[in-house]
């Protein structure tokens, strides 16, 4: 019986198409998906745990064939969180992502995995547990400056996991501050708070929000400010009332009265001359007069010379100038007397005006300037220069 062979161009034409049916493309090497499969991805390790928050996140390595349209994560109490629990919501496509879960529960466990979803369903990473901190969770409100002051306004406790026995701001010029350093105290409770601060001028500080319980302290987010230098600023002891035109330096005020009735001159010297008779520069006039009255008993320069407000040493008695330019901030410095009609209140200068009178002038209506004569009592309030 007669067999029929298969002819060579057959058997060529089935070996080419068996070794291209076994070929791959370009040498790729991915997995064709599984029609109908869900994306593949694995979870990010979680950091930044406070109380309430934490960061985790995902990397998709396969959409399953189609277009992811959702990814993120989800976290319950309970092992094996989906997409019906809390979850976040972070954009679409492969590739890598970030997560930030909040709303948590401080002190608590809490199961997460990343998901990601397209036309076929949802494919979930790998699971992680994690516990939210028992410390408080705080927010840092930014710095700003008002009425003279430096104020840290509405920083709030987020969650505490046991009753709130301390909170405010803390502050310092190096990263990081925490409650061994400066700081306030604005009560307790989780309510929202507002804290005023205690600065110098021309500084950059590192600020911090923080709250304490039984668990320890939390600290908000560290926030920085740069303090300038201007007119009705707490520095060096006193109030700034002048800056000259650098803007790095000019004039401070005590906040408080040396005296409210003391003579310029001492005694019977009052008659005695000091050549103390610069209208610009009070710190050489006071080292005038001192010079030539002495320091055995009091009188309003030595009294400026005295004070030792904020430790410094290099107060002094205004000059007539300098005086005046105080005047026109009697109430940013404060501790002045009060305001009332055909009142007097006269402070004494340390320009000299003759042998037996100097120049003051009556802070009530503040620009009469009188020379009366050295034995006169009148107001001191002692300056100094930054």
């Amino acid at each position: 019986m007669k067999r029929n062979h298969p002819s060579s161009l057959s058997i060529f034409i089935a070996t080419v198409l068996l070794i291209l049916s076994s070929c791959k493309k370009g040498g790729d090497t991915t997995p064709t998906p599984t029609p109908g499969a869900v994306p593949v991805l694995t979870t990010t390790v979680i950091s930044n745990i406070t109380s309430n928050s934490a960061q985790s996140g995902g990397t998709i390595t396969s959409d399953g064939g189609t277009t992811v349209t959702a990814r993120g994560v989800c976290y319950s109490w309970l092992a094996a969180p989906t997409i019906t629990d809390n979850k976040t919501s972070d954009g679409s496509g492969t590739g890598t992502y970030s997560s930030t879960m909040n709303n948590m529960v401080s002190n608590h466990g809490y199961y997460v995995r990343a998901y990601a979803t397209n036309a076929n369903g949802t494919g979930y990473g790998n699971e992680i547990y994690m516990q939210t901190s028992a410390v408080p969770s705080v927010i840092t409100q930014p710095v700003v400056e008002s009425s003279h002051k430096w104020i840290s306004g509405g920083s709030s406790v987020l969650s505490s996991a046991a009753p709130v026995t301390q909170k405010g701001v803390c502050w310092a010029t190096t990263p990081n501050p925490t409650i061994t350093d400066n700081k306030t105290s604005d009560g307790t409770g989780t309510n929202g708070y507002s804290s005023t601060l205690s600065f110098s001028i021309n500084t950059v500080y590192y600020v911090r929000a923080y709250a304490t319980n039984s668990f320890g302290t939390g600290y908000g987010n560290q926030v920085t400010f740069t303090t300038s230098i201007a007119i009705g600023l707490n520095h060096g002891g006193g109030i700034i009332f002048d800056v000259d035109g650098t803007g790095q330096h000019g004039l401070i005020a005590a906040t408080v009265d040396q005296s409210t009735a003391t003579p310029w001159a001492p005694g019977n010297l009052f008659t005695t001359p000091t050549s103390a008779q610069s209208t610009t520069d009070g710190a050489a006039n006071t080292t005038k007069i001192i010079g030539v009255y002495g320091t055995s008993t009091a009188y309003a320069a030595k009294l400026c010379r005295d004070y030792r407000g904020g430790g410094s040493t290099d107060w002094f008695l205004p000059s007539s100038s300098q005086l005046q330019a105080l005047s026109s901030y009697q109430d940013v410095v404060g501790g002045f007397p009060a305001h009332v009609f055909l009142g007097t209140f006269n402070y004494w200068s340390s320009t000299e005006y003759d042998s037996f009178r100097a120049l003051d002038q009556d802070y009530n209506y503040m620009f009469t300037y009188n020379n009366p004569q050295k034995n006169q009592l009148n107001y001191v309030r002692a300056i100094r220069a930054f």
